[in-house]
């Protein structure tokens, strides 16, 4: 199709009808390059998915020119404040890295943009294409050396309606990359940040430590939903730790009590609600209320303590070598919607953080245990118990047993689908409670 549309006006017309279907160009020959640029050129301002994915010839020109094609302009209206005065903007910059969030005088319509093995990209070039994209929602921009913490600055300020970014294995990004994302790096500058992110993926970010782990949760807690930093050096048992901790205002422990007390009351209406009530909920409370034996502190200390309810879903930790199971016990109670828990490649995962851990997590799906060293009293709590239906229980024989077997679905191990546990060293894991969890 593309070829018979780059003989004939009408046929590149009909092919690109519907410009907002996604177009990939990675896997065609260099010499194609001009041909597919001027299929770019057909689509216009109507292009909203575009996937470079494998376009390593991709460069500053090429941006130049497609920023030039699908691009329209923008007409910016000031809005008046509460007294009906116009605000005045301040033109000092900070820093080097401060840019007003005034939307440039053209912008693209694209909502989805990859850009992943694009290595010629410079620097200027990805952010002039970043900064006319203010209605970007996915964005992949894997492995760039032309991403730099100014690029999360440019994104804080252009680009805040992303939900899903992915900057794993950026070596040039710096420790200010997090501040820029939550929106804390300017805070003389308004409405900045990316508070709308469900999915970050900073694989291999060489800058973590317990202060930008404790930002994230502060700012992005409550949204977030997927977390990879597979291979980050500075992940360690304190940065997970200060990822949930908190300390709740006295308005915020009083809204709590409310939310207790609505909770009891709801349990004595109509049960076919439960579901929709639960998660409202869950939404409202933003921390949980542990004893010290629940916080994994000695009992006999005085409480309450204050835990970071988080919407994690998908957590990826593996091969973050200094992580214990020590670190993976302090997220216990604040991670109750997890799902997805990935910590490959760690020989410090033991059983008695990672037991602890898998008992608040009521949903868990798919585990990676590959080179740890759990054992069998993490598997006893991945299975759930069985129980037979008492008018089948004589009539069933050994082999059909076990599809009158029901799991109960307040036990961690009832939806579990996937788990790995290749190469686990620990003597302590037995065949038999291998066995126990296939069945």
């Amino acid at each position: 199709m593309a070829r018979s549309g780059l003989r004939s006006n009408t046929r590149r017309s009909f092919l690109l009808d519907q410009g907002s279907r996604p177009l990939r160009i990675g896997f065609h020959l260099e010499e194609q390059d001009e041909r597919l640029m001027r299929l770019i050129q057909t689509a216009g301002p109507c292009l909203t998915n575009l996937d470079m994915r494998g376009f390593t010839r991709f460069n500053a020109g090429h941006v130049e020119r497609v920023v030039q094609w699908v691009s329209v302009s923008t007409v910016e209206v000031p809005r008046s404040n509460e007294e009906g005065v116009l605000p005045v903007r301040s033109l000092l910059s900070l820093t080097r890295y401060d840019t007003l969030p005034d939307l440039p005088s053209k912008t693209t319509n694209l909502t989805r943009l990859i850009l992943s093995s694009c290595f010629q990209l410079t620097s200027q070039s990805l952010h002039a294409l970043l900064s006319a994209s203010p209605h970007l929602i996915h964005l992949e921009m894997r492995a760039l050396e032309a991403v730099a913490d100014e690029t999360c600055s440019i994104l804080s300020s252009h680009c805040r309606s992303i939900t899903h970014l992915d900057i794993s294995r950026c070596t040039n990004l710096g420790p200010e990359a997090l501040t820029h994302i939550c929106g804390i790096a300017r805070p003389h500058i308004r409405n900045t940040g990316l508070l709308k992110l469900k999915s970050l993926n900073m694989a291999g970010y060489a800058y973590v430590d317990s202060t930008s782990l404790r930002r994230l949760g502060d700012n992005l807690g409550h949204t977030l939903e997927i977390l990879n930093l597979a291979g980050a050096w500075g992940v360690s048992d304190s940065a997970i730790a200060a990822y949930a901790e908190i300390q709740p205002t006295a308005a915020q422990i009083e809204k709590a009590k409310v939310a207790e007390i609505e909770r009891w009351a709801r349990t004595r209406t109509r049960a076919k609600n439960k579901a929709r009530r639960d998660e409202t909920e869950e939404s409202q409370v933003e921390f949980v209320v542990l004893t010290a034996r629940e916080a994994g502190l000695d009992p006999t200390l005085a409480g309450p303590f204050y835990r970071r309810r988080t919407a994690l879903r998908h957590l990826n930790l593996s091969n973050c070598r200094r992580l214990t199971d020590v670190g993976l016990a302090s997220l216990a109670y604040a991670v109750p919607r997890l799902e997805i828990l990935e910590v490959s490649g760690i020989a410090g995962i033991g059983q008695p953080g990672m037991a602890k851990l898998l008992k608040t997590c009521k949903d868990i799906k798919r585990l990676d245990l590959e080179e740890t060293l759990v054992g069998d009293s993490v598997l006893e709590v991945l299975t759930p118990p069985m129980e037979v239906e008492d008018e089948q229980e004589e009539d069933l024989d050994e082999e059909s047993i076990h599809i009158a077997l029901k799991a109960d679905k307040s036990h961690p191990g009832h939806a579990l689908t996937h788990l790995t546990l290749s190469h686990c060293a620990s003597t302590q894991l037995t065949s038999e409670a291998v066995s126990t969890v296939r069945k």
